[in-house]
Parts: C-alpha cells; structure tokens; sequence
C-alpha cells in the first residue's frame, strides 16, 4: 500500500495567493502573510519544528502580520490592543485549523463554507476586497476537494492547514472591518474553536500535556464509532455550514426576529455537534484511521 503524500496544501495556497493578486493590489499583505504562514507549515512538513519553537515562530510571524495588516482595517479597537488581538487571533486560527485537519476532506469544506459566508457578507456590504478573497480561497478549495476527500489521494499538510488557518483568520478580520459584527464572524469558525478549545481545557484539568498528540477531538471520537472519515466529514460540515448560516443571518440585519433565529440556529447545531459523541450510535469502536487521522498536534 503506497502512502498518501502529505504537502498538497501548497498548491492550494498557491492556487489561491496567485488570485489574490491578479484581483488587486490592496490584497498583497494578507498574500504575504498566507505564504509565510504556509512556509512555516512547510518546513514543519519535511524537517519537523519543536513545538515550543513551532508556537515562537507562529508568534512572530502573527506579530508581523498584524502590523502590516492593522492600518488596513478597520477593528473595534486599535493601537496596541489591536495588535495584540490580530496577532492572538491568528496564532489562535491557524493552530484551530491544523488541530481539526486530521480526517479526509473536513478542513478543505470547512475553507468553502467559510468562503461562501465571506462572500455573502462581502455582496451585502458592498466590499470588493473581500469578495475577491474570499472567491480565491473558495475556488482554490474547490479545485482541492476531489483529490481530498472520500479516499483521499493527498493531504493538505501543515503547509496547507497553516497557510489555509491564516488565509481563514485574515478572511474573517476583513469581513469585520466591512461591517460583520465580531461575534458573527469568529463564529465562522466557531465549531473549529469549540472543538479545539473544549480538548484544551479538559486536558488542562485532567494534568495531561497539551503538546502531545491524542485523540480527544469530538471529531476523532466520531471517526472511532463510526469507521468513517465521510459520515463524521458531512456532519462537521452541516454544523459549520448551520453555524455559519446563523452567524449572517444574525450579523447581516437588524431585525430582532432574524437575530434571534439566527443566533438560535447557530447555537443548535453547536451544541449538537458538541454533544454529538454522547447521542450518536456507536457501532462498532474500531477505527479506519488513515495517516491524518490521530491529531499530532495539541
């Protein structure tokens, strides 16, 4: 049995960098910062980086990044507050995005489905930029998906979950700066986040070490019941995609009642997919693990 190869994330950030800049010039920082990212990813690929210093690195390049990026939006704070919260947020989205890219095909549709609420808040707003960042990240994406999912033919890598993590974090920074309230634009990723942080935090109380590799995630946990990266794929996409939905829903319109649907719909499909180890069958508890299933990060 021949092994997957690990790194074609490359192509997708390069597929997507490449539309960036043909669409406009006002997009190179973010371009910039995509391919740094990607580049960090990349050599974690082929030589391995210590965690600790993997962690440093993510850092400085955040740093950079929100000081080439921040006087190009507009965000609720600013000055060295914004700073810190575009670098913290990116550390935060890029590492979210490499931890839950570990079963065929979840994190590219998790890039679509975020892409398509990027580009609906952009027509609503009114904002080019970010229509045209989000159609090149969606569409390279795409152009990835059939040689990722169902029996995947090639991964994504860290080349890709770090270029891709970013790309999805500077993604949802432009759309606030557009007019997306906060709350509804983080909770683009918010099932990648609550996934991720809710690992986190048990571990963190359990003593165990959060640097080391497990199978904790709820998405791994289902992936172990169901012997099925398709079944435990489809679902975390549903959740993203009602998640999602909620959040413009609630972000796009002042009207009370589509707030409250909004919010309602996306707090559903959160809470069930939290939940979602707990009430689904659970067959049988082998596993199909493929070589991205079992998360080799924290």
């Amino acid at each position: 049995m021949n092994p997957t190869p690990r790194g074609g994330g490359l192509v997708v950030v390069l597929s997507a960098a490449l539309a960036m800049v043909v669409a406009g010039r006002d997009l190179w920082p973010f371009v910039l910062a995509i391919l740094c990212f990607a580049g960090l990813g990349a050599v974690d690929d082929y030589r391995g980086i210590p965690a600790r210093w993997r962690l440093v690195a993510q850092v400085l390049l955040a740093t950079v990044t929100a000081f080439l990026v921040g006087p190009l939006v507009d965000l609720p704070v600013s000055g060295a507050p914004e700073i810190i919260v575009l670098a913290l947020w990116l550390v935060v989205s890029v590492n979210a995005f490499n931890f839950m890219d570990g079963i065929n095909g979840i994190s590219t549709l998790q890039v679509l489905v975020v892409s398509a609420a990027l580009a609906t808040s952009s027509l609503v707003w009114g904002s080019g930029p970010l229509f045209c960042y989000a159609a090149a990240l969606g569409g390279a994406a795409l152009g990835f998906l059939p040689y990722n999912a169902v029996r995947a033919r090639v991964f994504l890598g860290d080349v890709g979950s770090y270029g891709l993590g970013a790309a999805l974090g500077l993604g949802i920074v432009m759309s606030i700066s557009t007019g997306l309230p906060a709350a509804a634009a983080v909770a683009l990723l918010a099932v990648y986040l609550v996934d991720v942080g809710w690992v986190l935090i048990k571990r963190a109380i359990a003593g165990k070490p959060l640097m080391s590799a497990h199978r904790e995630h709820i998405y791994q946990r289902l992936a172990l019941r169901t012997k099925s990266h398709g079944k435990v794929t489809c679902f975390a996409t549903a959740a993203s995609s009602l998640v999602a939905l909620g959040a413009v829903l609630s972000g796009l319109t002042d009207e009370r009642g589509m707030r409250v649907l909004g919010v309602s719909i996306a707090l559903v499909a959160l809470v069930g997919y939290v939940t979602s180890p707990a009430w689904w069958s659970a067959g049988n508890h082998g596993s199909r693990q493929g070589p991205e299933t079992a998360d080799t990060s924290a």
